[in-house]
């Protein structure tokens, strides 16, 4: 386990609203998201605040699949910018994986949108998400009176949604709480003149998130700098010691409390999903290559057919006279002899059905290339071999919490007058979810399953090209109206 320069421990967090589609993260912003991980972010969602910021917050997130997600919305601040295109906008970010609507909401703060405008731009978005099922990240500022009231209007019709960068009032939280909503905390938590810890004391814990809401926020000791998601442990260390808990714990409940609100799935939530998939298509897979073999196998089927060439010349001849020659043609198609061969086995097969399934049981892929069926033996040894490096690397992620969960955290953090940094107090065990080591157990097992899967599969389909190897055969050439036709026969 590693630990951040401030000497808080690297735990698995979750920022729940972060700008990593801000420009001034356009620079360095695979940088930012690096020293995130190396932090313990296990998830950050990104607040595309604009369709333009949701476009570029979209591009982040398909290269860091399962850490980052995003948002789509309009901030009050550009809520006069607001058209018909906007719903439309907001529908086809959702459809293209956003978790939430925002951030929107009221700020009469700054007022760079008219207040009636922002309400009606809020209220839009609202019965968006209701209409879409998805939950709004909200910005209020000095706008609680409205907020409130929106708030509990859109709460009673069943949306969903978190104040984000909470720091309103008992009222407001109250409010918000009182019809399921949530509460997400930033670096102003750290900052010395904040005086809401009573507050925090009051909210459920599990109604909690934290966030960076950086670029901006930074928390003490780096007020005044660029935010970063890699801080939000000063954050948590804060809330911990307010809550008097470990921040181990605060930290994989907040994580636990943002995957659920945003329905964004853990690893231990996909792992059946994983094992089905990976199962579906081995089945899928070893069943085509099985018909496969049935069909193809046999090398007596490339045998030459000897037709009757004089036959199939008068045919050809008598159909160019078209309609009038049709009753010759059938005089003569009768006259003509049907020509049948029997095609015998070239040889006899270099395995029995028992030896290749044996072989391929043991090594998949080797029965099939010493049976002539080279191209299906490549895939089933790509499966294993496919198979085998993820099961290795499921291994190592188990070793690596397995690991971690006998390191040791600090138990509780107080802030140095002289420095205004966080130090740590104390030595207490780790309480790890105990989800995180069993969703890595499920992997390994998945693993190990698809690898069974494919050595049957592949002993199955070498068995029966074995057996098909010496199956007699006739194949036959018979002259018909419409030209000559060829029939097959196996008798097996």
């Amino acid at each position: 386990m590693t630990a951040t320069p401030e000497g808080v421990p690297s735990l698995a967090f979750a920022d729940s609203h972060v700008h990593l589609a801000s420009p001034q993260f356009a620079a360095d912003v695979h940088d930012v998201i690096a020293r995130a991980q190396t932090a313990g972010a296990a998830l950050m969602v990104c607040i595309g605040e604009s369709p333009e910021a949701a476009a570029r917050a979209r591009d982040i997130a398909a290269q860091y699949p399962g850490l980052v997600a995003t948002t789509i919305g309009l901030h009050p601040h550009d809520a006069s910018a607001w058209t018909d295109a906007h719903p439309h906008a907001i529908r086809e970010g959702v459809a293209a994986g956003a978790v939430a609507i925002g951030e929107c909401g009221l700020d009469y703060h700054y007022d760079h949108s008219p207040r009636d405008v922002q309400r009606r731009v809020f209220a839009e978005q609202l019965a968006l998400a209701a209409a879409l099922d998805r939950p709004v990240v909200v910005h209020t500022r000095e706008a609680e009176a409205d907020t409130m009231a929106m708030v509990r209007e859109a709460g009673a019709h069943g949306v969903r949604g978190v104040l984000h960068c909470f720091t309103g009032s008992a009222a407001l939280a109250d409010a918000a709480l009182d019809v399921g909503w949530l509460l997400s905390l930033s670096g102003v938590i750290t900052f010395k003149r904040y005086a809401d810890d009573d507050l925090l004391r009051r909210v459920p814990p599990d109604r909690l998130m934290v966030e960076s809401d950086a670029p901006y926020l930074a928390p003490v000791p780096h007020r005044g700098h660029r935010n970063e998601p890699a801080w939000v442990p000063l954050t948590l260390a804060k809330l911990a010691a307010v809550l008097g808990e470990e921040v181990a714990i605060t930290a994989a409940r907040t994580l636990h409390t943002t995957r659920t609100f945003f329905r964004i799935a853990s690893d231990a939530a996909t792992s059946t999903a994983s094992r089905l998939t990976v199962l579906l298509a081995m089945v899928c897979t070893s069943a085509l290559l099985g018909l496969g073999a049935m069909i193809l196998a046999p090398r007596a089927l490339h045998a030459q057919v000897v037709t009757d060439s004089a036959a199939a010349q008068r045919v050809d001849s008598l159909k160019a006279d078209s309609v009038a020659a049709a009753p010759r043609l059938a005089d003569t198609a009768r006259a003509v002899p049907v020509r049948t061969r029997r095609i015998a086995p070239v040889a006899k097969p270099p395995l029995s059905p028992r030896q290749a399934f044996l072989v391929s049981f043991m090594v998949p892929g080797l029965g099939q290339a010493r049976l002539d069926r080279t191209t299906s033996g490549a895939l089933f040894a790509g499966v294993e071999m496919g198979a085998v490096i993820m099961l290795r690397r499921s291994l190592e992620n188990l070793r690596d919490v397995r690991s971690a969960s006998s390191d040791t955290l600090p138990g509780n953090f107080t802030v140095d007058p002289s420095t205004g940094q966080l130090r740590p107090t104390g030595s207490v065990p780790p309480r790890f979810e105990a989800s995180m080591e069993r969703s890595r157990k499920l992997f390994v097992e998945d693993w190990i399953a698809a690898i069974v899967f494919n050595h049957l599969i592949a002993g199955a389909d070498a068995f029966v090209s074995a057996q098909l190897w010496d199956v007699p055969r006739t194949i036959a050439v018979v002259p018909t109206r419409q030209g000559l036709a060829l029939t097959a026969s196996i008798r097996w």
